[in-house]
């Protein structure tokens, strides 16, 4: 779902500040389009690349659903917020899915760090 601004979903109403986001509960991923403006104004990340890579990372959210690991994740992340890149296959899906865009073969942690990797697109 394509929203600006807030939306309702069956996880509850969403504004803006929540960013693109998941709910497991209607199984639907919601991306406010605002997101994408504050990418390209506040970190310079205008292009395709990084967009893709957030709508890859809402459907791993999705996959980690599937697979029924989602809520041990979530819950992993709130006790470990240090590991919470590491426990979630979400950024996992979305390095995957895009690595062949990229060109890069580190890992997504290490392609990430260098913001540029984000204007690609």
């Amino acid at each position: 779902m394509l929203f600006r601004d807030a939306i309702e979903s069956a996880c509850g109403f969403a504004e803006a500040a929540s960013g693109p986001f998941y709910c497991p509960g209607d199984r639907r991923v919601y991306i406010d389009l605002s997101f994408y403006d504050e990418l390209k104004q506040r970190f310079g990340a205008a292009g395709d690349f990084a967009q893709a890579y957030v709508l890859a990372h809402e459907i791993g959210h999705h996959v980690q659903n599937l697979l029924g690991t989602e809520p041990r994740v979530r819950q992993a992340q709130r006790s470990r917020p240090d590991l919470a890149n590491n426990l979630s296959v979400s950024h996992g899906v979305a390095g995957r899915l895009l690595a062949p865009a990229s060109g890069d073969t580190r890992p997504l942690n290490a392609r990430f760090s260098n913001r540029a990797t984000w204007r690609k697109g």
